[in-house]
């Protein structure tokens, strides 16, 4: 839809004055009622829900992550729902990304954490892993590392924040509902990286669950119904 083309290139332009060192910018309250309508329109339109359907998912984290547009170099412009405490996280750890990412808050609030490496944190396993079609899996352990928590965290709407790929981080809790809309830049690495404490913490896979068209239509328009408010 060309209104989440728009917003996508809006977004992408704050991402890049992030990388610069510039301060995160949410999104103006014209911006936010714009995206509200858009995606009440959305959620009726069977041309976009069947397309989106196939490339949103639950994920691993706990969250539903609906992707609204698609760039080059695998950037995206998603959504984040965290619904309710029911959606536990298949798993927990400190991770991170193949792609540095915005995300702006839009409704309620979340708690993270980033981890940076030190001699006197808890020592946890370096684990790469690759989302691969329906599922994640996880490849190598390849070391050992100590990891302490660098900052904690606590922000909520409309407020936002900027993460690099290789910066370990955790969300710790949410409130509920809790929205985001998250701009991931292109992807800068192959594989992701994930810290448990040890390898018989993982699976060997985790599946991700898609969202019917029919489920996404009901959440985009709520989504869009809060963002009214």
């Amino acid at each position: 839809m060309n209104e989440f083309h728009e917003l996508a290139l809006e977004r992408l332009s704050a991402f890049r004055y992030a990388q610069l060192g510039e301060l995160p910018r949410p999104l103006t309250p014209v911006a936010i009622s714009r995206l509200a309508e858009a995606l009440v329109v959305a959620a009726t339109d069977k041309e976009f829900l069947d397309r989106t359907a196939l490339i949103s998912y639950r994920h691993v984290a706990g969250f539903d992550k609906i992707v609204l547009w698609q760039g080059e170099s695998f950037a995206k412009l998603t959504l984040h729902l965290w619904w309710n405490s029911n959606n536990a996280p298949v798993i927990a750890v400190p991770h991170t990304h193949r792609f540095s990412f915005l995300s702006v808050l839009l409704v309620g609030g979340i708690e993270y954490a980033t981890f940076c490496s030190r001699e006197a944190g808890t020592r946890r396993l370096e684990v790469d892993y690759t989302p691969h079609g329906d599922t994640a899996t996880f490849l190598h352990q390849k070391r050992n590392v100590y990891l302490q928590v660098d900052k904690h965290v606590r922000i909520s709407a409309p407020s936002a924040y900027y993460l690099r790929f290789q910066v370990p981080h955790l969300i710790l809790r949410t409130t509920s509902p809790a929205i985001s809309l998250v701009l991931r830049g292109p992807r800068e690495q192959k594989t992701a990286t994930v810290f448990p404490s040890s390898f018989a913490d993982l699976p060997a896979s985790v599946p991700l669950y898609p969202i019917p068209p029919d489920k996404l239509s009901e959440k985009l328009r709520v989504v869009g119904t809060l963002l009214y408010e």
